[in-house]
């Protein structure tokens, strides 16, 4: 694997991703569903720059038997940005957001 300088900054913005969402998941507050859906998007975005930065590493070439591992998850950024920014302007968001389902099947199968 050959890791540049450039990547080695994506992977701490991934484990800076992951660590920010491993605290909002574990904040206790009225907003609770909010810090959830922010804690997926930014996993969610945190898997798509470690795949990018796995795929530029030529890992793959390797191993592509692997080519599962990072599932097309940028599909999730945009409705995840949209619950998130629904459920902050608005308490009953669920009516709107009732859609989700359809992307999170998508998603759950992409990898297949």
């Amino acid at each position: 694997m050959n890791l540049n300088f450039l990547s080695l900054g994506i992977l701490l913005g991934v484990a800076h991703a992951f660590f920010l969402a491993a605290y909002l998941l574990s904040l206790k507050s009225n907003y609770v569903l909010n810090f959830r859906i922010l804690a997926a998007l930014l996993l969610s975005m945190g898997m798509g720059m470690a795949g990018n930065v796995v795929h530029r590493a030529d890992f793959f070439l390797a191993h592509p038997y692997m080519g599962w591992l990072f599932p097309a998850n940028e599909f999730l950024y945009g409705p995840l940005f949209f619950l998130y920014v629904v459920s902050m302007l608005n308490r009953k968001f669920w009516m709107e957001a009732i859609f989700f389902p359809a992307f999170y099947t998508v998603f759950a199968f992409s990898s297949f």
